[in-house]
């Protein structure tokens, strides 16, 4: 993963993602399958309704956080590949 992360200005990396992460879908025995479909509606649900419920000053404050996870992300990355 990290390794696609550090391509993500390439072309292909959202094919590259989308793959990856497809493939957890395919993870576990039959039993572990539905509790991640289970979690995985569950957790839509969370966030449909957050978004729902939320003021235009919370999205706002949500957008600058997951801005902040994103750069801390990146600087991780470019000091990871100084390593």
């Amino acid at each position: 993963m990290i390794e696609i992360l550090k391509k993500r200005n390439d072309k292909g990396f959202e094919k590259n993602i989308t793959s990856h992460l497809r493939s957890f879908e395919n993870l576990g025995d039959e039993e572990f399958q539905l509790k991640r479909k289970n979690n995985e509606q569950v957790t839509i649900k969370i966030i449909s309704g957050i978004f729902s419920s939320a003021s235009e000053k919370q999205i706002k404050g949500m957008n600058r956080r997951i801005e902040t996870y994103i750069a801390s992300i990146d600087r991780i990355l470019s000091n990871r590949s100084l390593d």
